[in-house]
């Protein structure tokens, strides 16, 4: 959607209209390459809409301004990894599971056995990284200091009016605001026209963006997440 918009001539500046809990690491990185990417040849401003954290303020921080509702839900700046254990239950049935790995790591996280110590320090080390990767992303995106990110940056939400205070978003208002400020950027005063993409009709593509798919395989494979559980 944002190369199509980048490559129709009609249109001046472009906004990007999230409302998503997050989701998997890979895709929030993906995006806010893209719409950074994006705003070397036109504005690119973020409207978010009921609920825009973890992932999805990752993403969000790509823009060259965010406008946020006072009651948006943001923030949510952490990592997670969850995995089912089943082990109990194979033992209640009498089953078991055999292993052959080369690598003392290769079965991290695997659900047909308790973690052990080093499996813990292991994920921990990695999420720590990944969540001092997504601090010092806000913290650039935002030109904030690295050590005022950290002050929040614990996994909480934040309420857009928060938000503002604490240098997460621009302004408040909603799309037809975000659309402004956008057309501004573009050094256009008119009242703008907004052109919306047409949304998926497919049944496929309608459940691949289903708002509850992240977080449903979320709890049968093992995954970082950049994801708020609301």
């Amino acid at each position: 959607s944002l190369d199509q918009m980048l490559e129709n001539k009609s249109v001046k500046a472009i906004v990007v209209r999230i409302d998503s809990p997050g989701g998997a690491v890979g895709p929030s990185e993906e995006m806010y390459r893209a719409i950074r990417n994006a705003n070397a040849k036109k504005p690119v401003v973020c409207s978010l809409g009921t609920v825009a954290a973890s992932g999805g303020l990752f993403a969000a921080v790509g823009c060259k301004k965010i406008i946020a509702n006072e009651s948006t839900i943001t923030g949510s700046i952490g990592v997670i990894m969850m995995s089912p254990n089943v082990r109990g239950l194979l033992d209640r049935f009498g089953v078991q599971m055999t292993v052959v790995k080369a690598g003392r790591l290769k079965d991290t996280g695997s659900p047909f056995r308790e973690p052990s110590t080093e499996d813990r320090d292991y994920l921990q080390a990695l999420l720590n990284t990944t969540h001092d990767q997504f601090i010092r992303t806000v913290a650039d995106g935002r030109n904030l200091k690295v050590e005022d990110v950290r002050k929040f940056a614990d996994g909480r939400i934040i309420l857009g009016g928060q938000a503002k205070e604490l240098g997460l978003v621009d302004d408040i208002g909603g799309l037809p605001e975000a659309a402004k400020v956008a057309l501004q950027l573009a050094g256009d005063s008119a009242e703008p026209e907004i052109v919306k993409q047409p949304k998926p009709t497919s049944f496929l593509s309608m459940r691949q963006g289903a708002p509850d798919s992240e977080a449903l395989s979320a709890w049968f494979s093992t995954r970082l997440l950049f994801q708020a559980f609301l």
